[in-house]
């Protein structure tokens, strides 16, 4: 019953599922994922336990660091900032990176009550929180709507709600022991995307790798999740001509070959074998120039130029910078790619095909994704610095230098040594060396607002 009758329903715990596709066949129902629709006012309810819940796991540290998903702090960008820092650091060493992807079958939908709780109780929750996220699991039925059509009502036995407020939360608290049981590689985690990385000295290395995997695996299976094995792979980051790889095939589960995966998208990335990004930015430019056309044919004929602009804003020059800082390139010719597709755009938006780059970023009062690059860079680095962002020991360290000047930044930082041009255009080490040339009234600012807006004034005027 809905609310606008006036009456409240009596059916809070009844969810009615639309199915999303993903990626994969269309007319294979597995390759969609189950959003819940639910009650707004239980969504209000459920956001006040979630912070009571979150505050309590993260002031007595309970979640696992390597867990990057849903909690503060942390994002996609700040897990794959530290995945591909850690791997550039191996390089820098002159060894090899194995990491091996895990895809979990159904994740959120496998989740078993009881287990989950006594997994909330030996975290020492609030009893009467416990027992009301007990309630709230407890007698759910759900359907699936589509095309105006419902389906049968069924129980929920297993699993958290796709599209709640708690839902994740739950899912990181069952899934936080994970990481404690792998003893020789390290794990990256953002909810139920994990990668288990093994830097690679000798072929020994990969028997300690795949003891961890055997002993992941296990604990998957005795926790009742499930992989999906034709979607698990591994992956070697090398810059060797003859790098070092396994003597014999790696297997997960039931002795099955894990397949080795060369170009791997993980989080939104596309990673290539030697961590140059030019693979991943033909990628990003294809995708954004289907979108521009897209934008084209569906609005151009009645749309204004200002309509037009904020569509590109807000649907498309996301695409183009997500996770930036991790991949932003130092080869003009993939600077001249990305910034080709925002010319192709601004052209679309303002109707003129042949108007100058320049001219339409000036009358759009736009700038150029070179420069909003590297404004997001700095604003990252000083986030970490001020602990606004959470990263497991940030190379960043203050640098004493022995004299005092006005005009220049004394708030230097310690540059990370690099010896190979991809390391020196990695982020830490090239975003300190952009730090440390700011100014000095630039350098010593305290408020991240005015920090962005001085950078404006330096890189975009």
């Amino acid at each position: 019953m809905s609310l606008r009758s006036g009456k409240f329903p009596t059916d809070w715990k009844f969810a009615r599922i639309v199915p999303i596709p993903k990626s994969g066949d269309p007319t294979n129902p597995a390759n969609y994922r189950p959003i819940s629709i639910l009650p707004i006012l239980s969504k209000l309810l459920e956001k006040h336990v979630h912070q009571l819940l979150l505050h309590h796991l993260v002031s007595n540290n309970q979640l696992s660091p390597c867990q990057w998903g849903f909690t503060e702090k942390k994002s996609t960008t700040t897990a794959l900032l530290s995945f591909i820092h850690d791997c550039h650091l191996a390089l820098e060493s002159g060894n090899d990176v194995c990491t091996v992807f895990y895809d979990l079958s159904k994740a959120f939908d496998s989740v078993p009550h009881i287990p989950l709780l006594n997994n909330l109780s030996s975290l020492e929750v609030n009893p009467f929180v416990l027992k009301w996220i007990a309630d709230y699991l407890a007698n759910r039925s759900q359907a699936v709507v589509l095309g105006g059509c419902q389906s049968q009502t069924l129980p929920v036995v297993s699993g958290v709600p796709q599209g709640s407020v708690l839902g994740p939360l739950l899912f990181l608290v069952y899934i936080n022991g994970a990481c404690n049981i792998v003893r020789h590689s390290k794990v990256t985690m953002y909810a139920d995307d994990i990668a288990m990385s093994r830097i690679i000295c000798n072929p020994t290395d990969y028997s300690y790798l795949q003891e961890d995997i055997k002993s992941f695996c296990l604990w998957i299976t005795n926790n009742y999740l499930k992989l999906n094995f034709n979607k698990c792979c591994y992956k070697v980051i090398t810059r060797k001509r003859n790098p070092i790889l396994p003597a014999k095939d790696l297997y997960i589960g039931n002795a099955q070959t894990l397949v080795q995966n060369h170009h791997y998208k993980y989080l939104g990335i596309n990673l290539s074998p030697d961590l140059s990004w030019t693979h991943h930015i033909l990628f990003l430019c294809k995708k954004a120039r289907k979108l521009v056309g897209m934008l084209h044919r569906n609005f151009s004929t009645f749309a204004s130029s200002t309509v037009m602009i904020r569509l590109y804003k807000s649907l498309i020059r996301p695409h183009l910078e997500y996770a930036c800082i991790v991949w932003d390139p130092h080869l003009k010719r993939d600077i001249l790619k990305i910034e080709r597709v925002q010319k192709f755009a601004l052209r679309v938006c303002s109707k003129k095909w042949r108007a100058n780059y320049d001219r339409l970023l000036n009358n759009f009062r736009i700038s150029t994704l070179y420069g909003r690059r590297k404004i997001l860079k700095l604003c990252t680095l000083f986030c970490i610095f001020n602990g606004a962002m959470s990263l497991p020991s940030p190379p960043i360290s203050i640098k004493s230098t022995p004299y005092s000047c006005r005009h220049c930044n004394n708030l230097q930082l310690l540059v990370p040594h690099s010896r190979s041009t991809a390391f020196l255009h990695s982020f830490f080490v090239e975003t300190i060396e952009s730090w440390n040339n700011l100014p000095f009234d630039v350098s010593t600012i305290s408020s991240l607002s005015s920090f962005k807006f001085q950078l404006k004034q330096v890189y975009l005027n």
